[in-house]
């Protein structure tokens, strides 16, 4: 499980935040098809905190928290 604290009005900020994983920082290739939000808490009057599942397959791995301002 992975969790992160994301700003309660990141949509009217323009804020997008993505979980991405790989399994070889020197490809520089990320994807988020594995991962899976599984709960969704309020940490504070600005900030929500998001747990997420990533399942392992046995293998290292590593994991980003990507955000994007539009």
């Amino acid at each position: 499980e992975y969790v992160y604290a994301r700003r309660n009005d990141a949509e009217a900020r323009g804020l997008t935040y993505s979980l991405e994983v790989s399994s070889n920082l020197v490809s520089n290739v990320w994807s988020n098809g594995r991962v899976e939000v599984i709960g969704i808490g309020t940490l504070d009057a600005e900030f929500d905190s998001i747990t997420n599942r990533i399942p392992a397959l046995g293998e290292a791995g590593f994991i980003r928290l990507r955000v994007d301002w539009k």
